[in-house]
């Protein structure tokens, strides 16, 4: 379905696999769900499954692994099996995002991408649409930090510097940037365009059915 960024503490595999938690217990080989979206199931291996060893550098993992870790705790919710979303939305994680991106967590780079998109367009939230006519110029710190993002070796930087362009109505720049990002590895840069469009063709037959009337 896609990656996500995971870490170990004792018997417990912690997964990031967008923008939810999933907590699982460790026991004979097995994986036990108990947080939300996962409660109560069980994974095993397939008999035929075969395993890929990703992992290029130790040294780096380990570092990103105590990183989500430090990310975990301070901002999973009093439970532990979700993200405090209002603390998130609220800005209220800010410093914690901006603390751990400055010390290489992709993950937190991405959140602080989305919560200074908001800060530095005006109408995100409220009315969208109108965006594109106030002819709103790339801010350069989302463009510096969409960069960061990527050199820290998360491709799906390329997905929201194409989402940022493509809000501002920059699309020609929206689309040249998710192709490369589908170039360099990114999942959801593909997704994001077929799906623009597809809303466009979609939007074009209605505008014509409403021309034929």
């Amino acid at each position: 379905m896609d990656y996500g960024d995971y870490f170990t503490r004792n018997d417990s595999l912690i997964v990031y696999p967008d923008k939810s938690i999933f907590v699982f217990k460790i026991k004979k080989g097995k994986l036990t769900g108990i947080s939300n979206w996962v409660e109560k199931g069980i994974w095993v291996p397939k008999k035929d499954s075969s395993e890929i060893n990703n992992r290029r550098n130790p040294a780096d993992a380990k570092k990103k692994a105590q990183l989500l870790a430090e990310y975990y705790d301070k901002t999973k919710s009093s439970s532990g099996s979700d993200l405090d979303f209002e603390a998130l939305f609220s800005g209220k994680t800010s410093g914690v995002n901006e603390d751990l991106c400055n010390k290489g967590l992709a993950k937190a780079c991405m959140n602080l991408f989305g919560l200074k998109m908001m800060q530095y367009t005006p109408g995100l939230l409220t009315d969208p649409v109108k965006i594109p006519s106030k002819k709103i110029k790339p801010h350069p710190e989302l463009i510096a930090l969409s960069k960061k993002i990527i050199d820290l070796g998360e491709p799906e930087g390329y997905t929201v510097l194409g989402s940022y362009y493509f809000t501002l109505g920059l699309r020609e720049k929206a689309f040249k940037t998710w192709e490369e990002g589908e170039k360099n590895g990114s999942l959801k840069s593909g997704t994001t365009k077929a799906l623009i469009e597809f809303q466009e063709e979609l939007q074009k037959e209605v505008d014509q059915e409403k021309n034929t009337k």
